[in-house]
């Protein structure tokens, strides 16, 4: 939830009837309201994520439920300046590719060509890798990622 703006696509395959297969890109604006504050002004802040996952899916009469392991990697970039007139104007910058792993639970209701989706993606990364302290979700909660939109079939 520390995302401001989510541009994401989740492309799926159902090659047999319980087995799916999905590609997620989304790209993030993070921090857009807080651009300008206490002399610090951030120029840019944003990640672009791609992951690939395999799953399971469980059909009802009009809708389905898919839970998936998405296996990726994230791309972050990040620039602030300080103008306080009482210093040298000083900026900091920072790009990392990182890895990108987690569950993400796919909610689909409609009919026929059209529906109505929703997605939760909960990173795994960096949890179990940094420790076993229940401090470390922090980190996490803040990338949980939340999702709604419609979507079409292609056949």
């Amino acid at each position: 939830f520390g995302t401001d703006l989510l541009l994401a696509g989740l492309i799926q395959w159902n090659p047999y009837k319980r087995l799916s297969l999905a590609s997620h890109t989304s790209f993030n604006i993070n921090n857009l309201l807080q651009r300008d504050f206490n002399y610090i002004k951030t120029d840019y802040n944003y990640s672009f994520n791609q992951k690939f996952g395999a799953g399971t899916t469980f059909y009802s009469r009009k809708s389905t439920h898919t839970l998936l392991l998405m296996i990726g990697a994230k791309y972050t970039a990040f620039k602030e300046t300080v103008y306080n007139p009482a210093v040298d104007k000083v900026s900091a910058s920072i790009s990392a590719l990182s890895p990108d792993y987690g569950l993400m639970y796919s909610y689909k209701r409609g009919l026929k060509k059209y529906f109505f989706t929703g997605r939760l993606y909960v990173p795994l990364y960096p949890w179990p890798v940094k420790g076993s302290d229940i401090n470390f979700v922090d980190g996490n909660i803040n990338n949980i990622a939340l999702e709604v939109g419609v979507g079409m079939k292609v056949k």
